[in-house]
């Protein structure tokens, strides 16, 4: 089973510590070429919930968990109350069912990453000593590999090792150029 970012699943055996049969939902942060890095979300034991931990070999281990109606209804449940305290006046059931609408095609468009956190860190540590040089990141293709081509500001570039374009930096276009903002890159040193 091929598993992707943002995917929320169950364990189903036994072979791991913590992402075993007791963890009841998990959620897929990142996807490797050996393994996933799985976010607990409910388990037996609460203490570990919240905890990310790195799967090798996931096929046969796990499966993908839709949510629930209940899950959908308090997530709608949520966007209702947030819009009620935001609006006080009274608008028609249309008004309220666009409005609701599109408050959860913003949070869907909030929660789209273009990078995973792994690929995320990596860049920050590459870039790190020459963040305020860089113009633009790209996604190349050269033949049947990809490679990723960081531009700088004084006519210079660096091109990181080739990859197998499906495995990484799937969120990201081919050619297209990207911020180092647009790309979700050092948010915490803000």
């Amino acid at each position: 089973m091929k598993f992707k970012v943002g995917d929320r699943i169950r364990g189903i055996s036994d072979d791991y510590c913590w992402t075993d049969k007791n963890m009841y939902l998990g959620e897929v942060k990142g996807v490797l070429k050996q393994g996933i890095v799985v976010k607990i979300l409910k388990h037996r034991n609460s203490t570990i919930a919240g905890r990310e931990y790195f799967a090798e070999y996931p096929n046969g281990k796990f499966e993908i968990v839709e949510l629930t109606k209940s899950e959908l209804q308090s997530k709608i449940d949520k966007l209702e109350n947030i819009n009620k305290r935001l609006y006080s006046k009274t608008i028609s059931n249309r008004d309220k069912i666009a409005h609701l609408k599109r408050g959860i095609m913003s949070l869907k468009e909030e929660n789209r990453q273009i990078l995973d956190n792994t690929e995320k860190t990596y860049l920050e540590n590459v870039i790190r000593p020459f963040k305020y040089k860089v113009t633009s990141i790209i996604k190349k293709i050269d033949i049947n590999d990809a490679f990723i081509k960081i531009e700088l500001g004084d006519c210079d570039s660096a091109k990181l090792p080739y990859f197998d374009e499906n495995t990484m930096y799937k969120g990201m276009e081919r050619g297209k150029e990207y911020t180092i903002k647009e790309l979700g890159l050092f948010e915490e040193d803000k």
